[in-house]
């Protein structure tokens, strides 16, 4: 599905073992304007840079990854530059890649509600057994 972020695999949204192992560092995300790297403070001190970045990639053609393996710290407005960023990609029928998020990532996707927006939990995959 088109605007869905997964993993660097781009495997289903609810898998995630295309993430980095524990403690082997962030994917090396050469700098382009489709791909480029959070930084390890993705909060709203640095939401101007996060969003020159987005903005960049944007302009550029061509599906966009963002590597998240840095990341140790975020907040609801470096979330929110993912998530606009998602859905302005999919409405041009482009597609986010997260490339290894961080236990940190996800865990403030979790609490922030970003999990579906952002495929990082169960909340993105199908429906749980009623």
């Amino acid at each position: 599905m088109a605007g869905v972020l997964n993993t660097a695999e781009r495997v289903p949204p609810t898998d995630v073992s295309g993430s980095a192992a524990p403690g082997s560092g962030p994917a090396a995300v050469p700098d382009h304007p489709t791909r480029f790297a959070l930084p390890p403070v993705a909060d709203i001190r640095e939401v101007g840079e996060i969003l020159a970045r987005c903005r960049g990639a944007l302009e550029a053609e061509g599906d966009v990854t963002v590597d998240c393996g840095a990341v140790e710290r975020v907040d609801a407005a470096g979330l929110q530059c993912l998530g606009a960023l998602n859905a302005s990609l999919a409405e041009a029928g482009r597609l986010l890649t997260l490339a290894s998020p961080t236990a940190e990532l996800r865990r403030a996707a979790e609490v922030l509600g970003f999990e579906a927006l952002l495929g990082l939990g169960p909340a993105a995959g199908s429906a749980a057994p009623g």
